[in-house]
């Protein structure tokens, strides 16, 4: 069991707490500017969102954002590798689905970086997994 004092050896190394903490910090502001200015952001999933019913969609993308990057900042302060790699498993989820929607709706070069995504929060989700802090 731990303590305050103990070290949390189930933590992942620091290095993957640094990039997950800075991953989920860029993906908070992401998550704010689609709030802030959705309309920005209009083309990003395949199909020009720019009828009024659009920008809630995409504020509402904004709204996950918000709430699994901090998540993940608190994931990544606190050491908990589980929760951090079940956080980038279902990142790559959504990132593969993104990909395959914004594929299909106006092609696969369109949606390259969602497949770029899901590679690298793949990469990501195992470091994760793999990953060990110290036992000191």
């Amino acid at each position: 069991m731990l303590t305050e004092t103990s070290p949390n050896t189930n933590a992942p190394s620091m290095p993957v707490r640094v990039v997950a903490g800075l991953l989920s910090a860029a993906f908070l502001g992401l998550g704010v500017a689609e709030i802030i200015v959705p309309g920005t952001f209009v083309g990003t999933y395949g199909a020009a969102l720019t009828a009024p019913e659009g920008l809630p969609f995409i504020s509402g993308i904004g709204a996950r954002n918000i709430a699994l990057s901090l998540i993940g900042l608190v994931a990544a302060f606190k050491g908990l590798r589980s929760a951090l790699t079940l956080l980038f498993l279902g990142l790559t989820i959504v990132s593969a689905l993104e990909f395959a929607t914004v594929a299909t709706a106006a092609g696969p070069m369109a949606a390259i970086r969602f497949a770029i995504f899901a590679v690298l929060l793949a990469l990501m989700t195992a470091w994760t997994a793999l990953s060990r802090g110290s036992k000191s």
